[in-house]
């Protein structure tokens, strides 16, 4: 695989990914391909999940409408890089998008955009990528 960064983009749907990201987990990560032996297609690769929920932040902490943060049900994806030997990022994330206005939609996407302007490949040999930088 020739890219440095894997994005994974996607709304929250029931707590996961849609469906389509599933399949392409599915078909994708294979065993021979992304783990086991000779497996190694995604190894030192770095991946950014980036996700957006109509929720705000205030309905993924514990006691809101979702009873926990968001960073619990992203745990799997992140575990997924790890076992297919990536390098996962901190999330992208943009919460409210059902009441975001056009002005934060527009500073949401300048955000997301010099985050992967800045992202910069792992060093070979190195067990982390370096993150995106935060603006």
């Amino acid at each position: 695989v020739v890219a440095d960064l894997l994005v994974l983009q996607h709304p929250l749907y029931w707590y996961s990914a849609p469906a389509i990201i599933k399949h392409w987990q599915d078909v994708v990560l294979e065993r021979g391909f992304a783990y086991g032996p000779g497996g190694t297609a995604l190894h030192g690769k770095a991946m950014l999940q980036a996700v957006s929920t109509g929720g705000p932040v205030e309905s993924y902490q514990p006691g809101g409408a979702h009873g926990a943060p968001l960073s619990e049900y992203l745990r799997p994806f992140q575990q997924m890089a790890r076992f297919t030997g990536m390098h996962p990022l901190p999330p992208l994330v943009i919460q409210g998008g059902h009441t975001a206005t056009d002005a934060q939609i527009a500073a949401h996407a300048a955000r997301y955009r010099a985050l992967l302007a800045g992202f910069r490949a792992p060093e070979p040999g190195s067990t982390a990528a370096n993150p995106p930088q935060e603006v």
